[in-house]
């Protein structure tokens, strides 16, 4: 608990740079920006990289640019813009993203994440099958426990508060992605009518 508390302190003077709104949570750090025009997003995500290497570089914290990501949220087809520069380096566009532990499609409908978490329980489900098979020796409420401790926390991690009950919150297991860096960018879906 101390450990959160010291980080946060450690944290809590990082800049935020004009445009753009930062999302932190514990080592991974996002970039949001938003406009119309592909172009403003780039140089909008290169000024507050530069600005956060700055800071990041003062405090001696490093960067892995091999897990930095940059994805454009829009129900448009916009041209591919140009790749975002940084510590020497272009960001490549990606189709998804991951961000504690959701992956976040382009679109936004995620389907990839759905899959993914899908075939995760139906892999842990596969390995516990002995243990849940008809012919089992444990009781119902054994089973029933083996799904509630290790089945539905895969189901429902990130889902709405309000599709699980409160009494399943805390059965739910979290998990992140370390040392990543991701920016995200977003362009509305039709043009302002004033």
């Amino acid at each position: 608990m101390l450990s959160t508390s010291l980080f946060s302190l450690y944290s809590s003077d990082i800049p935020h740079p004009p445009n753009s709104h930062l999302a932190l949570y514990a080592d991974e750090t996002a970039i949001l920006t938003q406009s119309w025009r592909t172009d403003t997003i780039v140089n909008r995500l290169t000024q507050a990289s530069t600005t956060l290497l700055r800071y990041f570089t003062k405090w001696k914290l490093r960067i892995n640019v091999r897990k930095t990501e940059a994805i454009l949220f829009t129900k448009r087809r916009p041209p591919i813009p140009t790749p975002v520069h940084f510590q020497h380096m272009d960001i490549p566009w990606s189709t998804h993203v991951r961000y504690l532990g959701v992956i976040l499609d382009s679109k936004l409908l995620f389907t990839t994440h759905i899959t993914t978490v899908t075939h995760r329980a139906s892999s842990a489900l596969l390995r516990l099958f002995p243990l849940v098979a008809r012919d089992s020796t444990l009781s119902f409420t054994n089973k029933l426990t083996l799904y509630k401790l290790i089945i539905r926390p895969i189901l429902v991690y990130a889902a709405p508060f309000g599709v699980i009950r409160p009494s399943t919150i805390t059965d739910i297991y979290r998990c992140h992605n370390p040392n990543a860096f991701e920016w995200s960018a977003t362009t509305p879906d039709a043009p302002p009518s004033h």
